[in-house]
């Protein structure tokens, strides 16, 4: 009887429903307080950047891997940089993509100069194999590994800031000409319109608004250039890359799973360089001088290369043309009576497009790059003229095959230099005449020789 509770304790005990709701809402509180610290804990971590850098290179090798892993069954031919390694076996291939993952688990891991100086190695060794594996992703994850074996962990995102403000800004004047203005600038635009309820997409659209993607694109490329100007640089890049997924997304214009990752990619990267805090100067005057002009020498050429695009010096995709119709191309025709000795994969593409009573059909060859491998063909003329050249090794005769090269645009008037092959043997001496190889490997060559 002594150890009741009284009436009155019990009142006592009672917890009134604004108690309650003050410590419901002390407890919501404090899981938002440690959310906040570990979100803060994320942005200030050395090595947040380079595990989002490394996880956004795996996704996207992952995502292509028909391009980093051949087969025998692979149609599309490779074109190495040299032309000794033409005879090189594909199990080489598989052991430098392989190793290029690894290193970049390393990365992600927290192993970063181990990590970064496997993937650039084997990065290096993959794309001397293939030169299609320069897709403007990889090219751009290369110099990153280049950067985190060379600069100090704090220097590190300055460094990245001022690449993608370099990326931003090529990329933005790549686009200003009249090939961007006639073709794809009103496709892009009016992709977007079409996401728009009550606009109309069928007129042409003016030129104001073609300029505005490619105008938006330089001003924040220059905001990013400056610690002062950053956090709106990168606000103003989520806004593009959140544009282009919906423009370039399967609900636009249906472009490939690598393209839509990578700007899935940038977005990270903004978001990082919007919450993160930018290094003082007194923590950059830390690092030794030498170490800090170390990896500015390395980074300044990269800066300064993609001037040369136009005369053909630097690629169109190392030099950040992306969504840039001017690059230079390949167009390749062959009778209709040889379209039988092609790979099954390209002859299915090319009975599609078998209309009328042509004498000879155009081999897709962009097409055939998304077909076989999954990612957009690489658009060099070099690089085209090497796949010319493994269609030519499959006619029967020279004069089966001809070939166009379409030099890049004109800026100011979208004309081209046009070069014909009419036959095989014009279009390996075409072939010759580049700095770097165009003699093909193929992986699926010898197996489908065997078939027929």
């Amino acid at each position: 009887m002594h150890n009741m509770p009284s009436a009155r304790d019990r009142e006592c005990n009672l917890e009134s429903p604004g108690q309650v709701e003050t410590d419901g809402a002390s407890a919501a509180r404090s899981v938002f307080g440690r959310w906040m610290q570990r979100v803060d804990q994320w942005r200030s971590h050395p090595w947040a950047l380079h595990r989002w850098i490394a996880l956004s290179c795996l996704t996207l090798m992952l995502a292509t891997w028909r391009l980093w892993f051949p087969t025998s069954q692979t149609s599309f031919p490779a074109i190495p940089m040299f032309s000794g390694w033409v005879s090189v076996p594909w199990w080489v291939d598989w052991l430098a993509s392989i190793g290029c993952l690894m290193g970049w688990a390393a990365v992600a891991i927290g192993r970063l100069r181990l990590g970064a100086a496997v993937g650039l190695a084997c990065g290096l060794l993959s794309i001397g194999l293939n030169q299609h594996r320069l897709q403007p992703w990889f090219y751009e994850f290369q110099l990153v590994a280049l950067l985190i074996l060379v600069a100090p962990h704090i220097q590190f995102p300055r460094l990245v800031r001022v690449l993608a403000s370099s990326i931003y800004v090529y990329s933005a004047i790549s686009k200003l000409d009249a090939s961007f203005l006639q073709t794809l600038g009103p496709q892009m635009v009016a992709a977007f319109i079409d996401l728009v309820p009550g606009l109309d997409s069928t007129a042409r659209p003016p030129a104001w608004m073609i300029w505005s993607g490619p105008l938006f694109e330089f001003v924040a490329g220059v905001l990013l250039m400056w610690p002062r100007t950053r956090r709106v640089g990168a606000l103003m890049g989520m806004v593009l890359h959140t544009a282009l997924l919906s423009v370039l997304g399967p609900w636009g214009l249906g472009h490939s799973l690598g393209v839509l990752l990578w700007n899935v990619h940038f977005l990270g990267v903004m978001l990082w360089l919007v919450v993160s805090p930018e290094p003082s100067g007194q923590e950059l005057a830390r690092i030794p001088e030498a170490r800090r002009m170390l990896a500015w020498s390395v980074l300044v050429p990269f800066l300064i290369l993609p001037l040369t695009e136009r005369w053909g010096i630097w690629d169109h995709w190392t030099s950040w043309a992306v969504y840039a119709p001017h690059s230079s191309r390949v167009q390749v025709f062959i009778y209709r009576g040889e379209v039988d000795r092609l790979p099954q994969e390209l002859r299915a593409l090319m009975q599609t497009d078998d209309v009328g009573d042509q004498l000879e059909l155009e081999v897709p060859i962009g097409r055939w790059s998304l077909q076989s491998l999954g990612v957009p063909i690489y658009p060099q003329g070099r690089f085209q003229v090497g796949v010319a050249r493994s269609v030519a090794q499959r006619v029967s005769y020279d004069f089966a095959i001809r070939c166009v090269l379409w030099g890049p645009a004109d800026r100011f008037t979208g004309r081209r230099r046009r070069i014909e092959c009419p036959d095989r043997r014009a279009i390996e001496r075409l072939g010759r005449r580049f700095w770097l190889n165009t003699q093909p490997r193929e992986f699926g060559r010898r197996q489908e020789d065997g078939d027929g």
